[in-house]
């Protein structure tokens, strides 16, 4: 049978994707407010293209609708972000033990130089949270990329796409902070060198779960922050560095035109 011909993105999918690749590396963070309006005129589309768009993003759990502060970025609580990251800690573990059984020695050396990269950015004081954050995570997507495992790359990659970076800066906030992934980070370094894919999958485990801890422990005492000064509800101050999408959009990179669509096997896979 002949495969169907690919299709071009349509005008909805184009803004939804553009949005969750936003939300994905943490340009939009948690609780910040998306304006429907501010959307429309910044793609050059139509209010009913937005909504449909905010239609796909809730479907992937992304955004959510609330009373009084309209369409937002998705909060974890802490009890869902602590599941969450426990079912990611576990995958982690899994992508890890996989790629040490099935990479190839070029593909080693490449996770070797990218774990010793990690490495130099905790010893550099001037590093800063966002940079070394990426580090990790292009660490992260090296690997997962590589495990030879369709099916788990592409839970893993769902879970990340939920505002996982804007929560993994939490981990990274201090010089010790990145120091101590770094150790843990060489440990598991060494194990995979050593194809030993089940020390490994445990130091890789260890690893994701010093950082989670550390994630849970920020996020509670926003939390408990936010109730008592805000009764409950977000505000500017929960999230640093939120920008509201009332404003037309800060200086970032350019959104391509709309309507020079491009075929859906095109597209870029999320990471």
């Amino acid at each position: 049978m002949r495969a169907p011909p690919d299709l071009p993105e349509s005008l909805p999918s184009f803004v939804a994707r553009h949005l969750g690749e936003e939300i994905e590396t943490g340009l939009l963070k948690p609780g910040e407010r998306l304006a429907e309006e501010a959307i429309a005129q910044r793609f050059g589309v139509s209010r009913a293209t937005v909504r449909d768009a905010f239609r796909q993003l809730a479907r992937e759990e992304l955004i959510e609708h609330r009373p009084r502060r309209g369409t937002i970025v998705c909060i974890m609580s802490v009890e869902d972000l602590r599941a969450t990251l426990e079912l990611r800690a576990g995958l982690y573990a899994t992508i890890i033990r996989l790629f040490t059984r099935r990479a190839s020695d070029e593909e080693i050396a490449g996770f070797t130089k990218l774990s010793l990269r990690v490495n130099e950015l905790a010893a550099d004081p001037a590093t800063t949270p966002e940079t070394f954050t990426a580090a990790t995570q292009a660490h992260s997507l090296y690997v997962r990329e590589r495990c030879g495992n369709p099916r788990l790359q592409a839970i893993f990659a769902r879970m990340t796409r939920q505002s996982y970076r804007a929560y993994a800066l939490l981990a990274h906030q201090t010089p010790q902070d990145r120091r101590s992934a770094a150790q843990l980070g060489a440990r598991l370094r060494e194990a995979v060198r050593a194809r030993d894919a089940e020390e490994a999958a445990a130091r890789a485990w260890r690893l994701v779960e010093a950082n989670h801890l550390r994630i849970v422990a920020a996020v509670t005492r926003r939390e408990t922050t936010k109730n008592a000064t805000t009764g409950g509800e977000e505000n500017e101050e929960t999230w640093p560095s939120k920008t509201t999408r009332a404003q037309p959009r800060r200086a970032a990179s350019p959104v391509p035109d709309p309507r020079r669509r491009v075929p859906r096997s095109a597209s870029r896979e999320s990471a």
